[in-house]
């Protein structure tokens, strides 16, 4: 049977187009992946801003850091998303109920970061985290907002898209080989054909 011509075409378009559907999936799932965690990040640092820009206002019309942090994270409560508020050294200074007990320690090169570059990133506890000084004056040292995220988020609509490329990819595969299989069965019974007609013309 694999003697045939057709079987080892057969098996040759299927091996060419196995090795270049696995590139392309393991391309687009790596693309994907990228572009799941650069959004993730700026939704983070736009929800972030948010919150020190809010934390700033209410701390100008109360004057009181304890009822700006009452304010802020009473009222500013995000699905899936936990808030929290440091001071100027990292130290924490309120965060929102939903953190159940389990505040953020930032380094401090993360912090350094975020003060130079309006904005730091970390992941820790199995989050993703913003952090954001809470004054754009950067001689006003009030401190920082952080806004975290579960990573599993992500880790879903990955599996979610590996799970699509397993049950996929044989499929087309499958697909693809038994049509090239067909063709190339039909292509040499019109060359027999066409050869056994030549014989007799003569």
């Amino acid at each position: 049977m694999f003697d045939s011509v057709r079987t080892r075409l057969t098996l040759w378009y299927a091996g060419v187009l196995a090795v270049s559907l696995i590139v392309f999936a393991v391309l687009v799932y790596y693309a994907a992946a990228h572009i799941f965690y650069a959004r993730q990040d700026e939704s983070l640092r736009s929800t972030a801003e948010t919150v020190a820009s809010a934390y700033v206002q209410e701390l100008d019309e109360e004057g009181s850091v304890a009822r700006a942090n009452d304010v802020v994270l009473g009222e500013m409560v995000f699905p899936n998303r936990y808030v929290e508020v440091i001071d100027s050294e990292g130290r924490v200074v309120a965060w929102s109920s939903n953190l159940s007990g389990r505040p953020v320690n930032v380094p401090p090169d993360v912090l350094s970061e975020a003060r130079r570059q309006r904005i730091g990133y970390l992941a820790q506890n199995g989050l993703r985290i913003a952090v954001v000084p809470l004054s754009p004056d950067p001689k006003r040292q009030l401190g920082f907002a952080l806004v975290a995220e579960p990573l599993n988020v992500i880790a879903e609509g990955l599996r979610r898209l590996r799970r699509d490329f397993f049950a996929g990819v044989p499929v087309i595969l499958l697909l693809a080989s038994l049509g090239g299989y067909f063709l190339t069965t039909h292509h040499s019974r019109k060359a027999g054909a066409a050869v056994r007609c030549a014989e007799s013309a003569r």
